[in-house]
């Protein structure tokens, strides 16, 4: 008989085969972990139970990526022979209502960005800044990824998917000081003190505290994404080209989440394309 212990090392390899994020499945582990230690033989029922305790103290969000972990794991164990039913299949991914991304304002991102930064911190901000990076797509860039010589990065996003992402010369910059300044040995552009890369929770606690001496809102990592994209996409820059650099499959999902998401942008626009002006003086 298989140990669990056995089966989740064994899906543990399959998931880095496969390309999933170091991040991702950190947390797969911590959370089928959890959930397992718990239910040592689950049925469908203390699945859904669990899922629905958890809603009490997590966001949908959260509860989402809980399900994923789980559908992960038992898809596994059914494709091995490891259970006769496909519990996968049956476990129900939370439905998370469109929520219009908010941004930093280009006069907060300046006066973030006036603050003495640390060298480490001012190449996330930048490379947030340049390019739109997923934060875990930041945190897993290698020093062999970066081509400082050609202004690009090679990034693993979501799926293992790679794609190139080209950064200004200010970044390039920043990045060569950073290298020569750090005091940590990494083969990862932003090793982490405790584990192989900066974790993301000491990231945006971080970036957080600069925020409050700034004396602007509180932001996240992932929002200087959607600072990114806005200020591109409104700024006029081809909506494909943004699409790829975002590492959207579509961009039909970048036309979704980001344009006219900027109120002055709409107003602007309306008031240079609305049809009523010119049908008005053509009237008089």
């Amino acid at each position: 008989m298989v140990s669990s212990t056995d089966v989740i090392s064994a899906w543990q390899n399959r998931m880095i085969i496969s390309g999933y994020s170091h991040y991702t499945i950190y947390n797969y582990l911590l959370i089928v972990r959890r959930f397992l230690n718990q239910f040592p033989k689950p049925t469908l029922f203390d699945i859904e139970a669990w899922l629905a305790a958890s809603r009490q103290s997590y966001t949908l969000p959260t509860l989402k990526v809980y399900s994923e972990a789980l559908r992960s794991y038992f898809s596994f164990c059914f494709d091995h022979g490891l259970s006769d039913q496909n519990l996968a299949s049956r476990i129900p991914i939370p439905r998370i209502p469109f929520k219009r991304r908010t941004a930093p304002h280009p006069d907060e991102v300046v006066k973030l960005l006036r603050l003495r930064l640390p060298n480490r911190t001012k190449v996330l901000l930048y490379l947030l800044i340049d390019t739109g990076l997923r934060i875990g797509e930041a945190t897993s860039i290698l020093l062999a990824d970066i081509d400082l010589s050609r202004l690009s990065i090679s990034v693993t996003g979501k799926g293992g998917d790679q794609r190139q992402v080209y950064i200004s010369l200010s970044t390039a910059d920043a990045i060569q000081l950073y290298l020569l300044t750090r005091r940590y040995n990494s083969v990862y552009l932003f090793p982490g003190q405790r584990a192989a890369t900066w974790s993301h929770n000491a990231i945006n606690h971080h970036i957080g505290k600069l925020c409050r001496k700034a004396g602007i809102p509180h932001y996240s990592a992932h929002q200087f994404r959607h600072f990114f994209a806005t200020s591109t996409i409104n700024a006029g820059a081809n909506i494909r080209a943004i699409s790829e650099i975002l590492g959207h499959k579509d961009p039909g999902i970048t036309l979704k989440i980001y344009v006219h998401n900027d109120e002055d942008l709409k107003r602007t626009q309306h008031s240079i394309y609305s049809p009523l002006e010119a049908l008005v003086k053509g009237v008089k």
